[in-house]
């Protein structure tokens, strides 16, 4: 987990967790404060079986794809609600620097976090592109 970002999800959560709720983004965001441990080895191993052009693992048995199910009981978040894709379809109006730009993640979190009292649209972003 970067440095600073569990003080800046804190500080964001608190003036916009009624939109994460709204719109189910409350699991996937509270999720980033998990402490999963990366295993080099295994996404090693995984991606050689990993296909591109079907998005699916290619095994020596056939094609293996990663379910709603397998999301479900690997993270916990609900699969169950149905989908309103009209709502996202807005065009993007902000423009944030691009992440290459940043040598760290701490980098990125200290150039758009915003001051105590409130979060800027503009943070917002940086914040859910994060």
């Amino acid at each position: 987990m970067p440095k600073g970002w569990r003080n800046w999800f804190r500080r964001v959560s608190e003036k916009k967790g009624g939109d994460w709720e709204l719109y189910d983004l409350n699991q996937c965001l509270t999720l980033s404060l998990s402490g999963m441990e990366k295993n080099d080895s295994l996404l090693i191993a995984a991606s050689y079986f990993w296909s591109n052009a079907l998005n699916t693992f290619i095994f020596g048995h056939g094609p293996m794809t990663i379910t709603l199910a397998d999301v479900y009981m690997l993270t916990g978040l609900r699969i169950t609600r149905s989908m309103q894709p009209y709502e996202y379809l807005g065009a993007g109006s902000k423009k944030l620097a691009k992440i290459s730009n940043y040598i760290r993640w701490a980098s990125y979190i200290l150039n758009h976090i915003g001051d105590e009292s409130t979060v800027s649209e503009r943070e917002y972003v940086a914040f859910l592109n994060m």
